[in-house]
């Protein structure tokens, strides 16, 4: 819930966008996801699937919030593995045609 697109997961492998990357508090602390002892996953897919198997945190949920959430959430993470950036392109295409890489 505190890192809901997967934008957020993108934030999380570079620290140069002040997002929070270890699982720690911190008073006006950017790099901190507040207090906790959990690992902070990698991917909004594993975060998602981390809020399936935890039944507290749905129970908070009023009503459908849960349903409704996950069910976009999801939406957007499928939608994301399934785009074919112009990195993927350029990447595939440098190494199997031996180009050299775009600018």
């Amino acid at each position: 819930m505190t890192a809901p697109t997967v934008n957020s997961y993108r934030r999380f492998a570079d620290a140069g966008f002040w997002a929070p990357v270890f699982a720690d508090w911190g008073f006006q602390n950017r790099t901190t996801a507040g207090k906790t002892v959990a690992r902070i996953l990698s991917t909004l897919g594993e975060a998602l699937d981390a809020l399936e198997a935890d039944q507290i945190v749905k129970a908070a949920l009023p009503g459908e919030m849960y349903r409704v959430f996950s069910h976009y959430k999801r939406d957007e993470w499928e939608r994301f593995i399934a785009t074919i950036s112009d990195w993927d392109i350029r990447s595939t295409w440098t190494s199997s045609l031996k180009l050299p890489p775009a600018d």
